[in-house]
């Protein structure tokens, strides 16, 4: 009558329809998370031009109101996770796991309850990102300097120097994000990548 079913053909038939559903998902999903350049050098999201990519400072206030509000337990945790980040330094899944438990201990430390949810909200988002993250969050020693340099002044109460620190960095990684654009002289996309 016709010839017979090959049953690897009709697997690898719907094994392909399985993987373009999943790219076309995988797409409109990342989609929000796609920055774009502004001509005032800033870079929104390609999805809705009014949030502004890299300008949140909600770590910031985050890390502020931990050092006007942490208690000595807050500083044991804090050094407890800074020396775990460190020994991380040849383990990038390690290191990772120790950036979420300083974060989360940053968070604790400002006696608010939301920080610690959306530190929870963002290792979730992690975990779903996992492999990306573990490349373009390497474990560093500059890294870690910077981190511990931010829970020094923690640990110290110095909010403003906290405040000065972070919007100084912000400014750093703007600059180097408008330098790159001129340098290409392309409207390169830019992912927004959420790293503490």
């Amino acid at each position: 009558m016709g010839r017979p079913i090959d049953k690897n053909r009709v697997l690898n038939s719907q094994g392909l329809i399985v993987l373009i559903v999943y790219i076309s998902l995988a797409l409109s999903v990342a989609l929000p998370f796609q920055c774009i350049p502004n001509p005032n050098g800033t870079t929104s999201m390609a999805s809705n031009p009014g949030v502004i990519c890299w300008e949140s400072e909600l770590h910031t206030q985050m890390a502020a109101l931990a050092a006007a509000n942490r208690t000595d337990a807050d500083v044991e945790a804090l050094q407890g996770c800074l020396a775990e980040v460190e020994a991380a330094q040849e383990d990038a899944q390690r290191y990772s796991d120790a950036i979420t438990a300083l974060s989360l201990a940053v968070a604790s430390a400002t006696g608010n309850r939301i920080f610690p949810m959306l530190v929870h909200w963002h290792a979730r988002v992690q975990t779903d990102l996992q492999e990306l993250l573990l490349v373009v969050r390497q474990p560093s020693r500059a890294h870690f300097q910077g981190i511990a340099f931010l829970v020094g002044l923690i640990i110290a109460r110095d909010s403003d120097a906290i405040t000065d620190l972070l919007g100084h960095f912000h400014g750093m990684r703007l600059a180097a994000q408008n330098q790159d654009q001129g340098a290409t002289g392309a409207a390169d996309i830019h992912w927004l990548i959420v790293l503490v």
